[in-house]
C-alpha cells in the first residue's frame, strides 16, 4: 500500500519509495516551451514549491542519470 508522504521534499525520495504525490512533471515541459529568461514561482506556502524545485533539479542535473525517477509507473 502506498503511503502519504508528510514532510518529504525530495522528488527522488517520493518516486523511489513509491509514495503518493501529485504529478507535476508537465511543468518541466511548460518551462521549456516558454523559453523565458526568468521564471518567478510565486505561490502561497504549502503548494509544493520545494518539491517542484527538487523535481526540476533531478531532471536537469547532468551529473546523474535520473531516467528511472521519471519513468511512468503502471498501477
Amino acid at each position: 500500500m502506498k503511503a502519504i508522504p508528510i514532510g518529504i521534499s525530495s522528488f527522488e525520495e517520493l518516486r523511489n519509495n513509491d509514495y503518493y504525490f501529485v504529478d507535476k512533471t508537465n511543468m518541466i515541459q511548460e518551462f521549456l516551451e516558454r523559453k523565458s529568461k526568468v521564471t518567478l514561482i510565486t505561490r502561497p506556502r504549502r503548494f509544493g514549491k520545494t518539491l517542484n524545485m527538487s523535481m526540476m533539479a533531478s531532471f536537469f542535473d547532468v551529473t546523474k542519470n535520473s531516467k528511472l525517477v521519471f519513468e511512468i509507473q503502471k498501477s
